[in-house]
């Protein structure tokens, strides 16, 4: 697990080296990357690494963990012109656009999975403020309704980008809202 830093200079170096790695990643394969390699790269101890991690898993989860806290699911909207959901979703997928690079990372190297993964556990871990306004019938539990929209967003970006981001933002928001406002079994 990474450790939560108190301070912004540590967060800032917590950061810099969890970038440190995902450029490593884009040069050569995950597996091949040492903490040494990264504690080189950035001129630093290998003791000043382990202050902030447990191993170099962590420096992806903290990379991926404030990505996904930090734009991937907020919006902004002028109180003038609110944003209908194709427009939310629009923003999402022009979102994972801008982190292209990431994404064809992770795949290259086998990890497009960690996405959903972390996705899934900021859920859990309640750090990630979803919609819960709706009503839900007795029984029915927002959590569960939250994993799998969640999931399930990610899983869209992550097919969309593996089939080479060939239709548009919008055109996925778009399919993506026609999804998610209709029934999803149907009736008999």
């Amino acid at each position: 697990m990474y450790k939560l830093c108190k301070t912004e200079q540590s967060a800032a170096r917590q950061k810099a080296i969890a970038r440190a790695l995902l450029a490593e990643m884009a040069a050569r394969p995950y597996g091949e990357i040492t903490i040494t390699d990264l504690c080189c790269k950035l001129g630093m101890p290998r003791k000043t690494f382990y202050r902030y991690f447990d191993g170099k898993e962590d420096a992806l989860h903290a990379l991926l963990d404030d990505l996904l806290l930090n734009g991937s699911l907020y919006t902004s909207s002028a109180p003038d012109h609110p944003l209908d959901g194709v427009d939310v979703l629009e923003q999402y997928f022009r979102f994972w656009l801008q982190h292209k690079q990431l994404l064809d990372i992770l795949q290259r190297n086998g990890l497009s999975g960690l996405l959903v993964e972390r996705g899934t556990y900021l859920v859990n871990a309640q750090k990630l403020p979803l919609v819960t306004d709706h009503s839900l019938g007795p029984g029915q539990r927002m959590d569960r309704v939250a994993l799998f929209a969640q999931a399930g967003l990610i899983s869209l970006v992550l097919q969309w980008h593996h089939s080479g981001c060939t239709q548009s933002p919008r055109r996925m928001a778009q399919d993506v809202y026609t999804l998610l406002t209709s029934p999803l079994f149907a009736q008999p």
